[in-house]
């Protein structure tokens, strides 16, 4: 049996090799990327019985939690999905400009208390931006201009329901 983004609105897919039960809890266990990375007894670890195989588009984010990598790796993936490129501004400096490039945005998130991505709108100058204060867990989405409402209104509904339960 396998559970899609189609179906429970979450951004990965979750494969039952038992009968169903709430899996929410095995995949907050998970941290990708440490996975990916070749970390299988750790993951066999946080997930003894072998319940579900969770492929989780879950980006590194140095200094970032688990649940933060989550929201942010979605949020950053729907913006390039809008259309927008994206740059971060650490606090001191933008260390990354107009880029689409995921892998290059989340390397440059996290080196310090908080960052601004900076969406920059297709075909225009306009910018509009959005604040991440690490070590906020849920909220790491703490501010954002209202024009990106419609790119982060799901997010934010996603957040609700799922992340908060």
């Amino acid at each position: 049996m396998a559970i899609g983004p189609q179906e429970n609105a979450l951004p990965f897919v979750v494969e039952a090799k038992r009968s169903y039960t709430a899996f929410f809890e095995t995949i907050a266990a998970f941290d990708c990327r440490l996975a990916a990375e070749g970390y299988a007894d750790e993951c066999r670890e946080a997930n003894p019985n072998n319940q579900y195989r969770v492929t989780v588009p879950c980006p590194y984010i140095e200094h970032a939690s688990i649940v933060e990598r989550r929201i942010v790796g979605r949020l950053v993936e729907a913006l390039l999905a809008a259309g927008y490129s994206l740059g971060v501004n650490d606090g001191e400096e933008r260390t990354i400009t107009n880029s689409k490039d995921a892998d290059a945005i989340y390397k440059a998130l996290a080196s310090t208390d908080s960052d601004t991505l900076i969406a920059h709108f297709p075909d225009s100058d306009r910018e509009a931006g959005v604040l991440l204060i690490w070590g906020n867990d849920v909220d790491v989405i703490s501010d954002y201009h209202t024009s990106l409402e419609p790119v982060l209104a799901p997010i934010n509904d996603w957040i609700g329901n799922v992340v908060e339960g």
